[in-house]
C-alpha cells in the first residue's frame, strides 16, 4: 500500500536528485508507513473495574458531587480610617464572610473570629494594605483588601 502513495523514481534518478530531494522523498515514505501503521494498530480497551478499584471511584464520584453542592465562600474586608495622619494612627478592620469555615488577615493579624463577621482596631504608621482571606470547606478560598494610607512628610 505505501508503494501506492509514494512516487517511484528509478536507481539513475535518485542518484541525480539534490540531499533535500533524497530526505523529502524518505520523509513521505516513513509519513505514509506511519499512518499505515497507526491505522492497523487496534488502541487497547482498559478492562473494566472491578472490586475496591469501582467502589473508589464511585466514592470520588459521590464527594465530587457532594462537593460541588457547597458554597463557595466570601468575604468584604473594609477599613474605618482609610486615611491617617503623619505618623500613623488606629484603623479598625471590619469584616464579613459567608460559607467560610475560617478567616485571616495578614500583616501578623492572623485568623480572626467570629468567622462570620467582626472587627479589630490596628495601629498602622504606614500605607499599608490588609488581606482577608476567607476558606470554606471546598472551592478556592476568597479574598478581600482594604487600603489605610498614612500621610507622609515630603
Amino acid at each position: 500500500m505505501v508503494e501506492q502513495n509514494v512516487e517511484s523514481r528509478q536507481p539513475s534518478s535518485l542518484s541525480q536528485s539534490s540531499p533535500q530531494e533524497v530526505v523529502d522523498l524518505l520523509t513521505s515514505i516513513l509519513k505514509e508507513v506511519r499512518s499505515q501503521v497507526l491505522l492497523k494498530t487496534p488502541i487497547p480497551t482498559p478492562p473494566p473495574l472491578t472490586g475496591a478499584a469501582l467502589t473508589a471511584l464511585d466514592l470520588f464520584a459521590e464527594i465530587g458531587a457532594a462537593l460541588a453542592l457547597q458554597p463557595l465562600p466570601t468575604i468584604t474586608l473594609t477599613a474605618s480610617s482609610t486615611q491617617l495622619p503623619v505618623g500613623g494612627g488606629t484603623a479598625t478592620l471590619t469584616w464579613t464572610s459567608t460559607a467560610a469555615q475560617t478567616v485571616s488577615i495578614d500583616h501578623d493579624i492572623g485568623d480572626v473570629t467570629p468567622v462570620a463577621g467582626g472587627s479589630k482596631d490596628v495601629f498602622v504608621s504606614s500605607t499599608t494594605t490588609f488581606t482577608a482571606t476567607a476558606r470554606g470547606p471546598c472551592g478556592p478560598p476568597s479574598t478581600s483588601s482594604a487600603t489605610v494610607n498614612v500621610e507622609f512628610v515630603a
